[in-house]
């Protein structure tokens, strides 16, 4: 069995750790940045998806809005919610809420 010399066990070394330095790269820039690229895509795909929907109105179709969407639908099936008629009658329950 051969033994290694100083300057090949440096050499290991040095690419060992320019190996973990690679990777903690990858893990701390790539995979943040290949995220954001997939997330890009989708949204791009969505939006070709959809193009009917007015850019100005593509916010409600986005999770976070349907996600909100959904919690007032429970909520109104809870009896928690309050519908009106009509704008007179909200502006009425609102101001007999305030005295």
């Amino acid at each position: 069995m051969r033994y290694l010399s100083m300057g090949e066990v440096v050499i290991t070394l040095i690419i060992a750790g320019i190996l973990i330095l690679m990777a903690g790269l990858c893990y701390v820039f790539l995979i943040p940045y290949l995220k954001w690229r997939k997330e890009r895509a989708m949204a791009r795909l969505y939006r070709a998806l959809v193009k009917s929907i007015d850019a100005n109105q593509d916010y409600y179709w986005r999770d976070e809005w349907q996600s909100g969407e959904a919690e007032a639908r429970a909520e109104l099936a809870a009896g928690l919610g309050r519908t009106f008629h009509n704008a007179q009658d909200a502006i009425r329950w609102l101001k007999e809420g305030v005295k």
